[in-house]
């Protein structure tokens, strides 16, 4: 339902997007490449906005490249809806811009909480409580004017240069499997333990 709400919304800049002279914020040249695919590409002079869609745990890579317009803007906002379609719930996710850097803006989960974590100048991670089944929606990408779309800075970056965009989602670590297993033994240990005092 989201999706066709920022698909009507959008339909006006996609389409001007196609007319020849126009340019989006910065070029996609390689990608995607991973377990997913791009369900939709948004991206405006200002704005590199990418809909995508896992199909498994793993990494998504998109490869973008820098024009003289890119440069000159500084920076470029970005903001993504992220589609879970594995079948599993992602424990998180982590948005790597490498050497471009990346500024967080809001993140929220159709499934509950979001935990941000960044990590590095161009590396953000989101920890999902619970676990994400559904969707994430990183920035703005409806335009509801409730969140804030993140950015990515191009400063020390020229025409020609290119980098990498990676979306990494992945399940919980064996061992939180453990730990939830070993907690839900003790839970129901006690549980026992009470409906023999009980009886």
């Amino acid at each position: 339902m989201k999706d066709s709400i920022r698909s009507i919304v959008l339909a006006g800049a996609l389409c001007a997007c196609l007319v020849p002279g126009s340019a989006s914020a910065l070029s996609l040249v390689g990608g995607p490449v991973g377990p997913g695919t791009v369900t939709f590409d948004f991206s405006t002079p200002e704005m590199v906005a990418v809909d995508i869609a896992f199909t498994a745990p793993g990494t998504i890579f998109l490869t973008y490249e820098l024009d003289a317009a890119d440069v000159t803007r500084g920076s470029a906002g970005f903001n993504s809806i992220v589609d879970n379609l594995s079948g599993a719930g992602f424990a998180w996710l982590e948005i790597d811009t490498g050497a471009a850097g990346l500024l967080a803006g809001s993140a929220a989960s159709n499934d509950g909480g979001v935990a941000m974590i960044v990590s590095g100048p161009g590396k953000v991670r989101l920890d999902f409580a619970p676990s994400l089944t559904t969707q994430a929606y990183l920035g703005d990408p409806l335009f509801t004017g409730a969140a804030s779309d993140w950015a990515i800075p191009l400063a020390g970056l020229a025409a020609g240069d290119r980098f990498e965009l990676a979306m990494t989602a992945a399940v919980p670590e064996p061992a939180t499997w453990g730990m939830a297993a070993a907690g839900l033994a003790v839970i129901a240990a006690l549980a026992r333990r009470r409906q023999r005092a009980v009886a």
